[in-house]
């Protein structure tokens, strides 16, 4: 996913239209774990994929999500704060 720009497009895809379009019956992993998700991968560039779904948390909006769970390294999440 980190290393395939089509990938980082589709998770970018599926995040603005969260609310548009009815994926109940697809196979995807919804917002509220998205954060969950990436922190429990391994990823050739951590980084890159931290603010790619940070990114797109901040596109559903985090009122929908919540707050980023406690295991997600907050440097992280502070250096994509700082940009």
């Amino acid at each position: 996913m980190d290393t395939d720009p089509d990938v980082l497009l589709g998770l970018m895809e599926l995040a603005v239209t969260w609310h548009e379009l009815d994926y109940s019956a697809e196979p995807v992993v919804g917002p509220r774990q998205w954060l969950t998700f990436a922190d429990r991968h391994q990823w050739m560039f951590p980084d890159r994929a931290a603010w790619a779904f940070a990114l797109a948390v901040d596109i559903v909006g985090r009122r929908v999500v919540g707050a980023p769970p406690s295991e997600l390294d907050r440097r992280v999440v502070l250096d994509l704060v700082r940009g």
